[in-house]
């Protein structure tokens, strides 16, 4: 084995001249290779140098070896020690654990990312209105208002490796068991079941990869986990589908100074089959290959179901069959008055009667045993008050007043006079 190994090792280290990496196989093959990546498992590489060329994988115990370009040798035979040390990309440098990324412990390009992002998202933004109907500001009623979102400073949105951005939306039904279709619409029309969307984007030239199991979006103090474990099983003559309980969430990891944990656990439902079964599970971990982005799964903003979303604030169906929910802010005149077309409250991270939460997890590891955690925090920032035409209130063209920016995501509420019911705060 010995001899072997030193017959390889002079092989490869013929091959450096071509200033490639090189991939040793147990067979005796060496591979000529660029941007190789080793995981707990498994080694990736490009048989191109292009950085858009496809990236391959082979298991770590089909190889031997792994020879670097500047002459470093990682070897795989774990009965043999390394030739020498690996490149810090291809050892894993973070103990095992989950480390809290801060703004403080950011490094300095990874700070300036971060602010740059913050600021754009924490824009002033003011109600656009048409010459025609500037008449309207502080005379008519609102009946619907533009609610925008900032992002806390404690915020990380952003690091040398990840960035994160998100936009708005809403999830739309056909019919109360259809499947919740995504829709970003830039214009007016997103009042009726609110959502939010994730992207990731990879800043490094190796593979990253999302815990899905340790990511999560908080909204009104629950935290959504964007794992959802489920199971098909499939026989020759019949399929059934077998719940998987992800487990007890006794808390969202860095929200109120709680540390949160999770326990996955496997409920299988009943049947009866006389023939063998195969059963495939849902994809914990995603992989974001280098220079990539992936987009995480819509969520809604509020729920889907009837709620209190805070004190003057409600969430509830069109009409008594509707599938569809739309945000109602309650503005009284018995309670402080009503809100005006051109009226702009304005609240601070403190103030915000709603706030929401994200949490990144991921690794630089397909096991994911070692992983780092982004948080950034939303709080409503602005609600902009404008008027509908009336008898047409859900009319893409019926609504007065837009943004004077189209990069900060933003949402569309109902403004409403309750009476003396609790009444959204003024800002």
């Amino acid at each position: 084995m010995k001899r072997t190994l030193m017959f390889l090792l002079s092989a490869a280290a013929g091959l450096s001249a071509y200033s490639q990496d090189v991939i040793v196989t147990k067979e005796g093959d060496a591979m000529k290779v660029y941007g190789v990546e080793i995981s707990g498992t498994s080694v990736f590489f490009r048989e191109q140098e292009a950085e858009d060329s496809p990236i391959r994988k082979m298991k770590k115990e089909d190889l031997l070896m792994v020879k670097y370009r500047d002459g470093k040798k990682v070897i795989m035979d774990d009965s043999e020690k390394a030739a020498d040390e690996a490149p810090a990309s291809a050892v894993q440098t973070q103990p095992e654990g989950n480390v809290q990324v801060t703004v403080e412990n950011l490094s300095a390009e990874g700070q300036a990312a971060n602010n740059a992002i913050l600021e754009r998202l924490n824009a002033p933004v003011e109600l656009v209105l048409k010459d025609k109907d500037k008449s309207d500001i502080g005379k008519k009623e609102a009946a619907r208002a533009l609610a925008v979102f900032g992002v806390k400073k404690s915020s990380v949105m952003a690091n040398d490796e990840i960035e994160i951005s998100y936009e708005m939306g809403r999830l739309t039904k056909r019919n109360k068991n259809a499947p919740a279709v995504w829709d970003c619409i830039k214009t007016q029309y997103t009042n009726s079941n609110p959502a939010i969307k994730f992207s990731v984007k990879n800043k490094t030239n190796r593979i990253l990869y999302v815990d899905l199991g340790t990511t999560f979006f908080i909204r009104l103090e629950e935290p959504i986990c964007f794992y959802t474990p489920s199971s098909t099983t499939t026989s020759h003559g019949k399929s059934g589908g077998a719940g998987v309980n992800l487990g007890a969430v006794t808390g969202a990891l860095g929200i109120g100074g709680m540390a949160g944990s999770l326990a996955n656990g496997v409920n299988v439902g009943g049947g009866t089959t006389s023939s063998t079964t195969s059963t495939t599970y849902s994809q914990r971990i995603v992989a974001i290959p280098p220079m990539s982005s992936i987009e995480l799964a819509p969520q809604y903003l509020f729920g889907n179901e009837e709620k209190t979303i805070c004190d003057g604030a409600e969430y509830r169906h069109w009409d008594a069959y509707s599938y569809i929910l739309i945000p109602r802010f309650n503005f009284s005149k018995e309670k402080g008055g009503v809100m005006l077309v051109g009226d702009h409250y304005k609240y601070s991270e403190e103030s915000s009667p709603i706030q929401m939460s994200f949490m990144l997890s991921y690794g630089t590891e397909e096991n994911c045993a070692s992983t780092k955690t982004l948080a950034s925090h939303y709080f409503l920032k602005d609600l902009l008050g404008r008027k509908t035409l009336k008898g047409n209130l859900l009319g893409n063209n019926t609504l007065k007043g837009d943004l004077n920016t189209d990069t900060v995501p933003f949402t569309d509420v109902w403004i409403e006079d309750k009476g003396s019911k609790a009444v959204f705060p003024k800002q």
